[in-house]
């Protein structure tokens, strides 16, 4: 009896943390990210984190104070959790120094630890489905109505880049709700079917085409799982298949023929870069140069300089993970993939449809989009692949729980550490934003931030900017040097332009602006300081020569800014008139 008691106190302080730590993943996240001073700042991923660490603290706590030894009972999930943290790790290790968004794969790491401990303690059935469905039907609810007003919300912005991803979170999180009603049929088919049009007509409103993909597919392999007759099987994977070729050659075609050419770049950059990969986080920059280089030398059809862009995301979470990491990438997904095989099959009953939902959404999300790159997405993929139904076991029975739990608690000590450290740089750095004017001392504040958070994008963008106002003249190069080696962007290489322009180093600046040219052939911007660089340097045949450039260029999207810089290429082809 007192085993019992003591067993269903330690059950409802469980219950109470992951509560907490649903509320902290699926709304705390959610508004740190959405206000844009908290963003700027402090980040609410970094703020997220580190209350995901305290609650994994007081999960350990409850542990030992309860006096509960329990055998630990790894699942594969959790030995992928495990393969995941040293992917991580490695892959940092054998690259080169911790880019800008280090910290963000620490978050990670600290968040998959966290979860391993709910991994462990799900098998104690804390909860059951229809608690989560209920948690998951009222955040779909609450996604429903930020789409419908995303253009009155900065949440949108700053937690999901555009309202088309924040349409796959949606279908992600309604794909949740549908696998874990399959198994006792809790909600009527009534309300399936109405969650499941809710969802269609948003995404084909917002144009999110992965999603409508997902949405096909997710009833077509129930159907295909559940139904005995060969032929009608057959005929229902045709008209899948048929609706798949429809939405990606008729739906947004031009966005489709774009993302054909990023898939043929990233190919590239995997060829060259097939043991180790890239870097975490580090193909933006490789893919840049690798586009760059391919319209420098000449290659490339109208379709695909027209569609050209900076780009930042392969939209393939596979290709991508396997471009950044390399061999270790693949073997880590194939692991993956035996595990969705094994989960997906029961001893010998045929596919589980449930699980089959759910692997079917993140399948055709992450093969078409990027759900990983994003941090409200990643966790929710994360927490919600821990309330999936119970894996098959691997006991390890030499492993008990004190050493796991005492070997865990170092790591997160030491992690939360590290976050602590960070948000003391950050709140200096907020410090002297709030309190400094423009001049000497604020430049000399700034470089002594400089070397604690030298990884952010955010802040050595602002420093730069700041430089550029200071006497020395050297800072603002070595600041852009810094950008432009994490994210080799059109707008950073126009930054170094304008650098070089001011030192003299005319031909240096005009060879820069040449490779944000070849980023984006057709883009307005880049050629259009090239012009003014030109005319400053009084090489006005040159100027009038990109200026009528400039004027052929093929308008993507009409603007008032465009507008205005053909105006301008027009004076000066009539009149010679100089910016």
């Amino acid at each position: 009896m007192f085993l019992t008691n003591k067993l269903e106190r330690w059950r409802g302080i469980t219950k109470l943390l992951f509560i907490l730590f649903m509320i902290n993943n699926f709304i705390l996240l959610f508004i740190m990210n959405g206000f844009e001073s908290v963003h700027h700042y402090y980040d609410g991923q970094l703020i997220a984190s580190l209350v995901n660490g305290l609650i994994a603290v007081a999960f350990i706590l409850t542990i030992k104070l309860s006096k509960i030894k329990l055998d630990i009972s790894l699942s594969y999930k959790v030995l992928f959790v495990f393969l995941s943290v040293i992917l991580l790790v490695f892959n940092c290790l054998i690259t080169s120094s911790l880019n800008q968004n280090w910290l963000f794969f620490l978050n990670i790491v600290l968040q998959l630890i966290n979860l391993t401990f709910f991994l462990s303690a799900n098998a104690l059935s804390c909860f059951s489905n229809r608690f989560f469905i209920h948690t998951a039907i009222g955040y779909w609810l609450l996604l429903v109505i930020l789409i419908i007003t995303y253009q009155k919300s900065d949440w949108v912005k700053y937690s999901f880049d555009n309202v088309v991803i924040l349409s796959n979170y949606l279908t992600f999180i309604a794909a949740c709700v549908f696998s874990l009603n399959y198994s006792d049929k809790y909600l009527p088919k009534w309300v399936v079917l109405l969650l499941w049009g809710i969802n269609v007509l948003l995404c084909i409103s917002v144009g999110a085409r992965a999603s409508i993909v997902a949405l096909i597919f997710m009833p077509a392999a129930m159907f295909l799982a559940t139904e005995k007759r060969k032929t009608v099987k057959l005929s229902v994977a045709f008209i899948s298949l048929c609706g798949l070729i429809c939405i990606v050659s008729l739906f947004k075609t031009n966005s489709s023929l774009g993302r054909l050419f990023i898939l043929k770049n990233t190919g590239n950059i995997i060829r060259q870069h097939a043991l180790k990969g890239v870097g975490l986080n580090r193909f933006p920059g490789f893919y840049n140069l690798e586009q760059a280089a391919y319209f420098r030398s000449g290659q490339g059809t109208y379709t695909q300089k027209y569609l050209a862009d900076t780009v930042y995301t392969s939209n393939n979470e596979f290709l991508q993970l396997t471009a950044e990491t390399g061999v270790i990438a693949m073997i880590i997904s194939v692991f993956f993939f035996t595990i969705a095989y094994q989960e997906i099959r029961t001893n010998n009953n045929g596919i589980s449809t449930s699980r089959l939902i759910w692997y079917i959404a993140v399948l055709v999300l992450s093969l078409s989009s990027y759900p990983l790159r994003n941090f409200m997405f990643g966790n929710a993929l994360l927490t919600f692949w821990v309330l999936e139904h119970n894996p098959r076991k691997i006991t390890l029975k030499a492993v008990t729980s004190g050493v796991y739990v005492y070997a865990t608690a170092v790591l997160l000590v030491a992690l939360l550490s590290v976050q602590l450290a960070q948000l003391a740089v950050r709140s200096e750095w907020k410090r002297v934003d709030d309190n400094e004017e423009i001049g000497d001392d604020i430049f000399r504040k700034y470089n002594a931030i400089y070397s604690k958070i030298y990884y952010d994008e955010t802040f050595l963008l602002q420093y730069f900017h700041l430089a550029k106002l200071d006497s020395d003249e050297g800072k603002p190069g070595e600041l852009i040097n810094k950008l432009i080696s994490n994210k080799y962007s059109i707008t950073y290489l126009i930054y170094r332009a304008e650098v070089e322009a001011s030192h003299k180093l005319n031909r240096e600046a005009i060879n820069t602006l040449h490779d944000a040219i070849n980023i984006s052939p057709y883009k307005f911007i880049p050629r259009y300081a090239l012009v003014k660089l030109l005319i400053s340097n009084h090489d006005l045949p040159a100027a009038q020569k990109e200026a009528q450039i400039v004027l052929n260029l093929p308008v993507k999207v009409p603007s008032a800014r465009v507008d205005t810089i053909k105006d301008h290429c027009r004076r000066i082809l009539n009149s010679r008139l100089s910016p």
